[in-house]
């Protein structure tokens, strides 16, 4: 792509097929729940922010062995939900959208990583680094300044055994939290569309991002990067403010100011911490 020309990123697309209400209806289609109930064993929550998670794929940069197959590049790093939502016990729906073949990519996941725990996992100021792959990534990191915000598994010194497959138009993946996992790069000339969704057993913890619309929670993220920026905040205090407060969520106030707690929560972490 040349430079000046314009990116697609899908947003338009996006905000088309959440207004017309097609995935609220496939978050909520009557066979989809019917089968979360009897993974769950009880009721089913379904989680305010499932309409807006439509994923459109084109490309990606990194690569990744799948076990028993040919090496891959990967767009989404390596990540576990559980991370972004804790303390929610829930699942994690991943459908595709179309028929997914080896050169479109689709989900890979990590062999028996939802028995390890939280890794690590590093930010670097406003940017998500993700979980390291191994021991020397995580020295590189914390030498360029990053920082661990949660977790307490370490990376191992072997490597990752993924796990992919070709996907058909109705396949469903379900999995836990704590399940590492991973978008395979598309290597195809097509779109590659697919959908996850958060549920849970209704009736249990939830937190603040279980009811509120991804719109909504975006907007938030975006006025905390903002504060912490126009603040001129350190490496160091700037993550775990953002930590904090991603975790906290907004107040439920109408005079609640995100760049006052911002200030607020930078005065109270210290550097050294």
């Amino acid at each position: 792509m040349a430079r000046g020309e314009r990116v697609f990123t899908g947003r338009a697309v996006t905000k088309d097929v959440v207004e017309l209400g097609i995935l609220e209806a496939l978050a909520v289609a009557p066979e989809l729940i019917e089968a979360l109930r009897r993974v769950l064993g009880e009721e089913v929550f379904c989680w305010a922010d499932n309409k807006g998670r439509l994923r459109l794929m084109l490309s990606g940069e990194k690569s990744m062995q799948v076990a028993d197959g040919p090496q891959f590049s990967f767009t989404t790093p390596p990540h576990q939900d559980y991370y972004f939502f804790r303390p929610v016990e829930f699942c994690t729906v991943w459908i595709p959208l179309m028929d997914i073949d080896a050169s479109i990519g689709g989900l890979a996941i990590e062999r028996d990583s939802h028995k390890e725990g939280l890794h690590e996992v590093w930010w670097k100021g406003k940017d998500y680094l993700g979980v390291a792959e191994n021991p020397e990534q995580a020295r590189a990191w914390r030498e360029e300044g990053g920082v661990v915000v949660a977790g307490t598994t370490k990376p191992k010194d072997t490597d990752r055994v993924w796990l992919r497959s070709d996907y058909q138009l109705g396949d469903v993946l379900i999995f836990q939290p704590l399940m590492m996992h991973t978008g395979v790069a598309n290597a195809s000339d097509k779109v590659r569309i697919s959908s996850d969704f958060r549920y849970q057993r209704k009736g249990t913890q939830t937190n603040w991002e279980s009811h509120t619309p991804m719109v909504e929670s975006s907007k938030y993220f975006g006025e905390i990067f903002k504060s912490l920026d126009e603040l001129g905040v350190k490496t160091g205090v700037y993550e775990k403010v953002w930590e904090t407060m991603r975790l906290e969520g907004p107040s439920g106030r109408v005079d609640y100011d995100v760049s006052e707690r911002v200030r607020e929560l930078v005065e109270q972490i210290p550097a050294s911490d």
